[in-house]
């Protein structure tokens, strides 16, 4: 422990403390009322009035310790009386000055310490009303105000027994003393009651009448009539809080409702405590305030937090449904867009089919961005912590934006590092959503030259770095080029297009797996962005062969496909796509008609929209799940086909008991996908080790 200095005027305030004639005196009730009332509205178990002399430190009065002094190089409180106010050690464990004191590092020892300095006049600070506690802790700003005011009222005690010479002298003290302690009280807005078991008599202070809206000169208080202004709900609570605290010495706080002498309803704090005096209850006493101000901010606290959680929930609600409207017909059109590419068109037609793709998957990227930035502002966004393999995720990514990147001629490079592992565990659509929006983005600003996705590892994981050689960033906006709704420069938006969610979204998902991402560019030079995040390598597994494409052993009529699905435009696309894979299709509208054609047909895989009339394909797919478990029937594959594209709702789906998940708008590869995966675990008996895709659009 650090011992305390001296203060400068040590020789002065040590003959004012021995002109008190104060040191080595009997206990004094008002100076154990102090440190009872101090214990009560610190709410602390331990509470004393110090004095320090020239080597040590004498307790006037104690409570919850039974010491009567302590040598001063080893007390809080010669550090307290250098202090012009009251000082707080809110942890002592952590402050160099007592952190290797024996009081602190024994077990049950003190932590935190608050101590008023009690300062005469004339400057000389005696000693202090402190409290301590076990736990480390704080005190509230009344708290601290009204334990100076504690440490004025022993100095008035101080002048008392100096001037107590003469009646005239002892009674103007007393009176100084009473107003002390009421302009105490009234500014921490806390009053005290006390009962005397003895005699039954009931004292409150000034503060306590004004809460009751009473006054000592028309009220005398008795603990029946006290008990009475209590509501009649509130009523048993208190009677056996004291009834408690006398017989078994425990303590109470409680927050109890009370009608005063002019009928107000108002809500009081009121704690108690036993006093005990040579091994026998003595006393109960107590503090009371009025915290009917504090209820009501927290009631509108309360009520705003919900208003503003019914309006998150609202937003969120009009955002999947609005997403989930805009995706069914957006469905259809990417779709017949691909089928119409398949067709002989002319340069013309099909230039305007190029339009009308790249323009509708402007849409749905700008979908995707609304729905993904919603769900993480709402704290609604969840990563996942599986294993997957990052080659294929990495390649996934270029494979989608090759042919951008071959309209454009620049070249498109995958650079793995020799030592990056193949499996690792962490949320791979999300993973695979930042690379695809980083990579998109560095094609798309780069016309001339390349863009390479560089990924090596690093101490906690692996760094992906995505470089271009385009336009670059100017010095002055790469700082906030994270930033929602943010873009270059507004020549981009004009140029380019785009929201400006992208980067930020990439930033808030980075974070949200644990970790960072940043950027450099040079204008006119190309950009780097690049990010850090913790992926746990894990041991190498057998995995399902990685996909191919399509060959005859889906086709024919030995792959049957259940597809349900209540839009009869989607239906038409479905068949369409499936007819092009040989498969053979049949359609029913509802998820009732699902269930039935399940138990009678034979079918490869299901494809279920998940929003049907009569029956969603939630329940439809639970009903056919205990259909085959009550029948002993082999599982059939079921894919959820939905226009819902948040992380709930594809959680949602699993726990329906399907088998996977396709997104509208779907493309047929994608539809190819599922059918080649699924057809063949049907064969197999054994689920396809699948990845999940990154989020494209």
């Amino acid at each position: 422990m650090i011992a305390a200095i001296a203060p400068d005027n040590e020789s002065a305030r040590l003959e004012t403390l021995r002109r008190y004639g104060i040191l080595d005196t009997a206990s004094e009730q008002p100076y154990d009322d102090v440190v009872a009332l101090a214990a009560e509205i610190c709410k602390a178990p331990i509470a004393l009035v110090s004095l320090t002399d020239e080597c040590r430190q004498w307790f006037k009065a104690s409570l919850g310790i039974q010491k009567n002094e302590t040598p001063r190089e080893f007390s809080f409180c010669s550090h307290a009386i250098l202090e012009p106010g009251v000082l707080i050690v809110r942890d002592a464990g952590q402050d160099p000055r007592f952190c290797d004191h024996p009081g602190v590092t024994s077990p049950g020892g003190a932590r935190f310490y608050a101590g008023a300095p009690i300062v005469t006049p004339n400057g000389h600070a005696l000693g202090t009303v402190c409290v301590i506690d076990h736990e480390p802790r704080d005190l509230t700003p009344g708290q601290t105000e009204a334990l100076a005011a504690l440490a004025r009222q022993v100095l008035a005690l101080l002048e008392l027994r100096e001037q107590a010479r003469t009646r005239d002298g002892l009674s103007a003290t007393l009176r100084e003393m009473a107003h002390l302690l009421d302009d105490s009280q009234q500014m921490a807005r806390v009053g005290g009651w006390s009962i005397d078991l003895a005699s039954g008599d009931l004292s409150w202070t000034d503060q306590t009448y004004r809460i009751h809206d009473l006054t000592p000169a028309t009220y005398r208080p008795t603990v029946e009539s006290a008990i009475a202004f209590y509501a009649p709900q509130s009523l048993p609570r208190i009677q056996a809080a004291i009834e408690t605290a006398a017989a078994n010495r425990q303590p109470f706080d409680l927050e109890l409702e009370l009608i005063t002498a002019t009928g107000r309803h108002i809500w009081v704090n009121t704690t108690g405590k036993a006093v005990v005096e040579n091994g026998q209850v003595k006393k109960v006493l107590g503090a009371f305030r009025d915290i009917t101000e504090q209820r009501h901010v927290a009631a509108e606290l309360k009520a705003a937090k919900e208003a503003a959680e019914a309006a998150s929930e609202a937003k969120s609600r009009f955002l999947a449904t609005m997403s989930h409207e805009i995706r069914t017909p957006m469905n259809a059109v990417l779709g017949y867009a691909s089928l119409l590419g398949e067709t002989d068109l002319d340069a013309t037609q099909r230039e305007h089919l190029r339009i009308i793709e790249r323009s509708s998957e402007a849409l749905l990227g700008l979908i995707n961005n609304v729905l993904d930035f919603a769900q993480i502002e709402a704290g609604r966004l969840d990563v996942e912590h599986i294993e997957f393999d990052l080659h294929r995720a990495a390649g996934d990514v270029l494979l989608m934006l090759r042919p951008k990147a071959d309209a454009k001629g620049i070249d498109l490079v995958l650079d793995l590092g020799d030592d990056v592992p193949q499996k690792v565990e962490g949320d791979p659509v999300r993973l695979g959503q930042v690379l695809l929006n980083l990579v998109n983005n560095a094609v798309k600003f780069t016309n001339q030259g390349g863009v390479t996705l560089q990924i090596t590892t690093a101490a906690d994981g692996i760094r992906a770095e995505v470089r271009d050689t385009g336009i670059g960033i100017p010095a002055d906006r790469v700082a906030k080029i994270f930033e929602e709704f943010t873009q270059a420069a507004p020549s981009t938006h004009r140029r380019y297009g785009g929201t400006g969610l992208g980067l930020a979204i990439c930033r808030r998902l980075v974070e949200l797996m644990g970790g960072r991402i940043g950027a450099t560019s040079r204008l006119r030079k190309g950009s780097t962005f690049w990010f850090q995040m913790p992926l746990r390598a894990t041991q190498p597994t057998a995995n399902a062969p990685a996909d191919e494409a399509p060959t005859s052993k889906i086709g024919g009529a030995g792959c049957r496909v259940l597809l349900a699905e209540d839009n009869k435009i989607n239906q038409h696309l479905a068949t369409a796509f499936l007819k092009r894979l040989d498969c053979e299709v049949e359609i029913v509208n509802n998820g009732v008609e699902a269930v039935e054609a399940a138990a009678k047909g034979d079918y490869a895989l299901i494809l279920m929209d998940c929003l049907m009339p009569e029956m969603d394909g939630y329940e439809a797919a639970r009903q056919i799940r205990s259909r085959e478990a009550e029948g002993n029937r082999e599982r059939v594959p079921i894919i959820a086909v939905t226009a819902n594209a948040r992380t709930e709702d594809r959680i949602r789906c699993e726990a329906a008991g399907m088998d996977d998940y396709l997104g509208k708008p779907f493309r047929r590869e994608q539809l190819e996908r599922v059918i080649v995966q699924w057809s063949r675990a049907t064969e197999s008996g054994s689920p396809p080790a699948i990845t999940p895709p990154a989020r494209s659009g």
